[in-house]
């Protein structure tokens, strides 16, 4: 369902890892997808908040690296 949230474009350069509390840590490919992310962090806070429900997902933690 990742790919509803973000976009197939976005879910083949990012993976959710976990939730931890309210925030969802992320792993992008590459530094330059941390910006673009974080350019869209208010939509997918907004789809994720339809999806879970408010509260579930407040914020998202971004990490560099393989999409484990």
């Amino acid at each position: 369902r990742w790919a509803e949230v973000v976009g197939d474009a976005l879910a083949e350069r990012t993976k959710p890892l976990r939730i931890e509390g309210s925030r969802l840590v992320l792993a992008v490919d590459e530094p330059a997808m941390v910006t673009h992310v974080k350019f869209l962090q208010p939509e997918l806070l907004a789809r994720l908040e339809q999806l879970l429900g408010p509260g579930r997902v407040t914020s998202l933690d971004l990490r560099v690296g393989p999409k484990r």
